[in-house]
């Protein structure tokens, strides 16, 4: 399923920030794409999963999040472009953070030109993701020097992408 990601604020340095998800069994194929000029965004290219990093939400970095519609518990997968990332369980908004294995990079590549960059990553992902329903899907961009940019499927008063409001992907539309 293809997808678009709109800022929280307009601005003049990203064009569009579009991207794909394919949910087949026990893998999930992410792909990211940002048209922009690069000349003003902070992205450091990677090929390979470089491992876990607490934080990466301060810098460019990719959010998957995956809950259920009948619990309060969700996941929150951190992706940046160099090949960190971090998964994180919450027992409910925002609360019972936690490092968690139930989403897992097994391999990442990313790609720049001045015109724009992309992230493409697969994740091993649990059988206990069999039961969930709802995605969410957003990206923060750092535009250099230190401005971040907020991008989700949707928005509030606020970018918060923890919001289930904001998960608004049907796990079954994009399923394989």
């Amino acid at each position: 399923m293809e997808f678009n990601l709109v800022p929280f604020t307009p601005n003049n340095v990203v064009k569009t920030l579009t991207g794909s998800i394919t949910w087949q069994r026990n893998e999930v194929h992410l792909r990211y794409a940002l048209r922009a000029d690069m000349e003003f965004i902070r992205w450091t290219t990677g090929d390979g999963v470089t491992g876990r990093k607490h934080g990466l939400w301060h810098n460019t970095c990719f959010e998957l999040f995956v809950s259920t519609k009948k619990l309060t518990s969700y996941h929150e997968l951190n992706l940046a472009p160099d090949g960190h990332w971090n998964c994180y369980g919450f027992t409910g908004l925002r609360t019972g953070m936690h490092e968690s294995t139930q989403l897992v990079p097994v391999s990442a590549k990313s790609t720049s030109t001045p015109e724009g960059a992309s992230l493409e990553v697969v994740l091993s992902v649990t059988p206990e993701f069999a039961m969930a329903s709802n995605i969410g899907l957003s990206a923060i961009v750092e535009q250099t020097p230190t401005k971040l940019l907020y991008y989700g499927l949707r928005h509030g008063k606020h970018p918060d992408f923890h919001d289930p409001a904001n998960h608004a992907l049907q796990l079954n539309t994009i399923r394989g």
